[in-house]
C-alpha cells in the first residue's frame, strides 16, 4: 500500500502513515489508526486508567506517584498499607527481575489492536515487559508500528497470536497483571459489523468470555492481578465464570452515559484474593 505522507512528531518519532490511516496525538502517545476499522474507545482510555491504580497497589515500584493517575475519571486506590489483610498476595519481583531500570514482570494486554493500552501504560509506569497479544495480523502490524514510533520497543512486544495459546507460551501464574478489553459481543448476536476487522474486535468468534477467564487465570496464579472492561449485561456471567475459576472480585467501578441512566459498563479488577470494593460510578 502507498504511504500518503511521512510524518515528523517531536515525541516521540517518525511515523509512515498510509492513506487508509489517520495519525493523533493522545497526551504524549502517537497512536496511527485505521480510518475504518477497530479504532481506540474512551472504554480503553477508562480500562488503562484502571489498570494503572491497580499497578500503584499490586506492583507499587512500577509506577511512580506522580504519574500513576493522570485523567480526571480516576479516583485514588485504597489507602490499605501493603502489609495489610486486602492486599495479600499482590505480585512481588525475583531479586534478578529488574535487569534495564525497567520492572520486568510481564503486563500481557489481551486484544491489544492499534496496542494504545500497552503504549499508555509505559508511558505512565517503569513497566519493561509489556506483551501486546492481537490475532488479527493487521492490527499487530498496527501495533508495531506504533510501539516503535513511540521508541518503545524495548519494552512493548507484540505476539501475534490467538490468546488461547498463551498457556503453551507463558509459566503459570508468571504475568503480574493481564489487561482486556475483549470483544463484548456473542458470536452470532447483535448488529452485523461492517468489516471483518470490526467484526472480530466486538464480537466472540475468537474465544469466549469463559476461555478469556480460564487463560487469566493460569497467567495471573495466585499472586498476579487482571482488569477488564465488560458491558454491564455480561456483569451475572462474569462473576459465573470467576466464580468457576476461583478467581474474587477486588475493586468494580460501574460506568455511567448519564447520572439518571443505568450503568453501561463495569471496570473490574480480578485476583486469587482480596475483598470486594464497589468504588464510585464513572459517568462519562
Amino acid at each position: 500500500m502507498s504511504t500518503a505522507a511521512l510524518s515528523t512528531i517531536d515525541t516521540p518519532g517518525l511515523v509512515n502513515v498510509n492513506v487508509d490511516e489517520t495519525v493523533e496525538m493522545l497526551g504524549t502517545c502517537l497512536l496511527v489508526q485505521k480510518r475504518d476499522g477497530h479504532r481506540l474507545t474512551t472504554d480503553a482510555l477508562l480500562l488503562s486508567d484502571f489498570a494503572a491504580e491497580t499497578l500503584a497497589v499490586s506492583l507499587p515500584c512500577a509506577v511512580p506517584s506522580s504519574t500513576a493517575i493522570t485523567t480526571s475519571t480516576a479516583t485514588p486506590v485504597s489507602s490499605a498499607s501493603p502489609d495489610s489483610e486486602d492486599n495479600r498476595g499482590e505480585f512481588t519481583l525475583e531479586p534478578e527481575a529488574e535487569t534495564r531500570g525497567y520492572v520486568e514482570a510481564p503486563v500481557v494486554d489481551i486484544g491489544t489492536g492499534n496496542g494504545a493500552i500497552g503504549i499508555m501504560l509505559a508511558r505512565r509506569t517503569l513497566l519493561g515487559n509489556i506483551v501486546g497479544v492481537e490475532l488479527q495480523s493487521e492490527l499487530a502490524e498496527l501495533a508495531e508500528r506504533n510501539v516503535g514510533a513511540n521508541k518503545l520497543k524495548e519494552r512493548i512486544s507484540i505476539m501475534g497470536c490467538d490468546y488461547r495459546e498463551l498457556p503453551l507460551k507463558f509459566k503459570a501464574g508468571s504475568c503480574a497483571l493481564v489487561i482486556s478489553n475483549p470483544p463484548y459481543i456473542k458470536a452470532g448476536s447483535g448488529r452485523p459489523a461492517e468489516n471483518e476487522s470490526r467484526r472480530v474486535a466486538r464480537s466472540e468468534v475468537y474465544g469466549t468470555l469463559a476461555n478469556l477467564v480460564g487463560v487469566t487465570s493460569y497467567l495471573i496464579g495466585d499472586r498476579g492481578r487482571a482488569c477488564f472492561i465488560y458491558p454491564v449485561i455480561r456483569y451475572g456471567e462474569m462473576l459465573d465464570e470467576l466464580k468457576r475459576a476461583e478467581l474474587k472480585v477486588r475493586r468494580i467501578r460501574f460506568i455511567h452515559t448519564t447520572p439518571e441512566g443505568d450503568a453501561v459498563r463495569f471496570l473490574i479488577e480480578i485476583g486469587r484474593t482480596g475483598n470486594h470494593v464497589t468504588e464510585d460510578p464513572i459517568f462519562l
